[in-house]
Parts: C-alpha cells; sequence; structure tokens
C-alpha cells in the first residue's frame, strides 16, 4: 500500500511488490503447513527445495494460518466475478486511495486483535512441553 496516487498509476504493477506490499505464502492442506516464497510450480517443488519448510501433521499450526489467511483477507483487495478489485466489506478504509494511516491503523487494529485471541487460546503450560 506505500504506492499511492500518481505513482501507483505510473508505474508497473509489479513495483507495488518491492515497496511494501506483504507477501505470504502460506500453503495449509490436511494438518500441514508448508511456508514459502515460492509460487506453487514443479521447479520450486523439484529443483529448488531450499525454498519452503514443511511443517507435517501439526494440527493447531494449520489452524492458527487457517485464521491468519482468513484474518488477512479483510485487509485485502476483493476480486468480484467480473475480475474487479475492491475493497473488503469488513474495511471501512481503502488501502490506497483513502488516508494511508487510516488503513495502517484498522489494518494494525486487525492483526493485533486476531494475535491477541490466538494467544488467548494457545497457552502453552508445562504438560504440553513434555509431549514434545
Amino acid at each position: 500500500p506505500h504506492l499511492r496516487g500518481i505513482y501507483k498509476r505510473l508505474m508497473p504493477a509489479r513495483w507495488n511488490e518491492t515497496i511494501g506490499l506483504q507477501h505470504c505464502k502460506i500453503y495449509i492442506f490436511d494438518d500441514s503447513v508448508i511456508i514459502s516464497g515460492a509460487n506453487l510450480s514443479n521447479d520450486y517443488f523439484t529443483n529448488r527445495q531450499d525454498r519452503y519448510v514443511l511443517i507435517d501433521k501439526c494440527e493447531k499450526l494449520a489452524d492458527f494460518y487457517e485464521n491468519f489467511v482468513n484474518r488477512l483477507s479483510k485487509i485485502s483487495l476483493q476480486m468480484d466475478e467480473s475480475e474487479k478489485f475492491a475493497k473488503s466489506p469488513a474495511l471501512s478504509s481503502h488501502p490506497y486511495e483513502g488516508s494511508l494511516k487510516e488503513f495502517q491503523s484498522e489494518s494494525r487494529d486487525l492483526v493485533r486483535t486476531f494475535l491477541e485471541e490466538e494467544r488467548l487460546k494457545n497457552t502453552v503450560n508445562e504438560e504440553d512441553l513434555e509431549k514434545y
């Protein structure tokens, strides 16, 4: 969202990735998670295996990331059936057409609230540590 105004209209679309776009690549399936900087492609999973971490059979982590991605979608642009982008209805500010400070504040609040909810429901006690 740092690429705004006239610069957003003039610069190539990919430039926004280098100027502050969150770029999560988290793949969740069953109770496993792949965290990566790579796109899903044959090349990355065969020739460049250093580009991802697989955490297998970890239900709590998979649930955390599923919920995290769902929360991030609330501050992300949504594509409609006609392939046009619009802000999420859950968001009152706009990522690049409105006030940057308002968008940052609202986004920060959504993420902080999520992290606090997760912290409260995922406390670790001594018995948990002994299992692993």
